[in-house]
C-alpha cells in the first residue's frame, strides 16, 4: 500500500455533507431566481446563494449541532438568532 490512505468519513458526517451541499443547490436556484425577477445578474445572484446557504448550513450542522456549540445552544433564543444573524451578515457582505 501507499504511504497516503483515504481518511475515512462516518455516515453521519456525510449525510451532514450531503445536507450542506443540498441546501446550498437550493439557495443558489431561489437567488438566482430572485436575480432574474429583480433584474440583476441570475449567475452572481446564484453564486451568493451558494455561498451563503453552504455557510449556514455547515454553521448550523458542523458548529452548532456539536459538541462544541453546547454553548450557543443554551442562550436565550434572542441571544442565538443575534448571533445566526452575525454569521448570515457576515457571509453575504463576504459574496459581495
Amino acid at each position: 500500500m501507499g504511504a497516503h490512505q483515504g481518511m475515512a468519513i462516518s455516515a453521519r458526517t456525510a449525510n451532514k455533507i450531503a445536507a450542506c451541499v443540498l441546501v446550498s443547490i437550493v439557495t443558489a436556484a431561489l437567488a438566482a431566481g430572485y436575480s432574474e425577477i429583480t433584474g440583476g445578474r441570475q449567475h452572481y445572484g446564484a453564486l451568493v446563494g451558494l455561498q451563503v446557504g453552504l455557510v449556514l448550513s455547515a454553521f448550523e450542522l458542523f458548529y452548532v449541532q456539536s459538541p462544541a456549540g453546547v454553548p450557543l445552544r443554551r442562550l436565550p433564543l434572542i441571544a442565538f438568532i443575534g448571533i445566526a444573524t452575525l454569521v448570515w451578515a457576515s457571509s453575504t457582505a463576504a459574496s459581495t
